[in-house]
């Protein structure tokens, strides 16, 4: 990296068959939010992997999931009778020999292994080869009565002995034992002297046998986990885990991020653009209602003229007058004092020219003829609804 002065980035799909120094190669994955790429560097003629550490918790508890008192510095104490453990002088095994056999595990004779503990087609193998040792050794006993006959036939007196009709004779007479001697034996050639043959009609050698007993004997069976290889990568020493959760125990839109997956979702409401969409629950008033209401208020008025409503002439809540009403009469009711000099009301300043509410009687209540305005502090603009909640 001598001649490196700096690093760029490039994301790719998959590793070029070559690579350049100098260059980070970002190659996405899964593993995580915060994780997204393993990284690789080219080193001399091949990729080196310098990112990714991930390891995989999923099936790790969280912190959050171990009971507090698992947690404490101090522990409870109980008796081993009280958790269904051993008393303290329980004697532990240290020995197999210790231990009660109650899964027919095989126990090694001093002697040697029996055939019954074989494997049933090594079994049949060496039964073969005791049929051809016992074969010969019957082919061999015949052989030798069959010599020890014939010499002495060949030693009897030639004056009384034709030795040739003797021999044709003794054929004749001993045919089921020449037979035997020919016919239904094992050759010789015909036993197998090794371990790779297919034959299933030839018998095994005892030398072979031997050699079986000699792999049976040589097999150890593994006793210890650090004896096998570690081919699936588990872990060997202690990880912290803390503060990590079991992927079982979380909610399907905890993996997923699919919002169909999100359970108890909200109602969202269609948002009302136009007041009309309203219930009219606080008895607002629109233009119509005001004209029709005006124009029968006026209706028996030949003049107006006002009056000026005092504290005791008007509720101080509503603003509405408490006095008797008269047809003709403008009546006058001071604004609040917070309200004076604020902001704009519709299109007048509140201040020294709009500083009265004004209502007329018409014959059955009063009604407001100024500052109409319908508030709609508090509601939602479609500017303010997200473009995903509007329906």
């Amino acid at each position: 990296m001598e001649d490196i002065t700096g690093f760029e980035f490039q994301i790719v799909q998959n590793l070029p068959t070559a690579g350049e120094k100098g260059i980070i190669y970002l190659v996405s994955h899964s593993h995580g939010v915060e994780d997204i790429y393993d990284e690789y560097i080219w080193v001399t003629d091949r990729f080196e992997k310098i990112g990714s550490t991930d390891i995989d918790l999923s099936n790790y508890l969280q912190t959050s999931d171990i009971a507090d008192w698992a947690k404490a510095a101090t522990k409870p104490s109980y008796t081993a009778a009280e958790v269904g453990a051993l008393p303290n002088d329980t004697a532990i095994p240290t020995k197999v020999s210790d231990l009660t056999d109650d899964s027919c595990h095989y126990t090694k004779p001093g002697g040697g292994i029996p055939k019954t503990d074989l494997a049933a087609d090594v079994r049949t193998s060496l039964a073969k080869a005791d049929t051809a040792i016992q074969d010969l050794t019957e082919v061999e006993t015949a052989i030798s009565g069959l010599t020890t006959r014939l010499n002495t036939l060949a030693d009897s007196d030639d004056s009384t002995l034709d030795q040739l009709s003797e021999i044709v004779a003794y054929i004749k007479n001993n045919k089921s034992l020449i037979d035997g001697i020919t016919t239904g034996k094992v050759s010789v050639s015909d036993i197998v002297d090794n371990l790779t043959s297919t034959a299933s009609n030839k018998p095994l050698s005892a030398k072979q046998g031997k050699v079986l007993k000699d792999l049976i004997d040589s097999i150890v069976i593994p006793t210890n986990v650090s004896a096998f290889t570690n081919d699936a990568g588990y872990l060997t020493q202690h990880q912290d885990i803390s503060g990590k959760a079991n992927t079982a125990d979380l909610a399907k839109v905890a993996t997923s991020g699919s919002y169909t997956d999100l359970a108890n979702k909200p109602s969202i409401p269609t948002v009302p653009t136009k007041v009309s969409a309203f219930t009219n629950d606080a008895s607002y008033t629109n233009k119509q209602y005001v004209d029709n209401a005006i124009t029968a208020a006026l209706a028996d008025v030949v003049g107006i003229e006002y009056h000026v409503c005092t504290t005791e002439e008007y509720d101080a809540q509503t603003y509405l007058p408490t006095l008797a009403g008269e047809a003709g009469v403008i009546y006058l009711v001071p604004k609040p004092a917070s309200l004076i000099g604020s902001a704009a009301v519709g299109t007048d300043t509140v201040s020294g020219n709009n500083i009265y509410y004004e209502f007329i009687y018409n014959g059955r209540s009063f009604e407001m003829i100024g500052d109409t305005q319908v508030s709609l502090d508090g509601y939602l603009e479609d500017s303010d609804v997200s473009t995903d909640a509007q329906v």
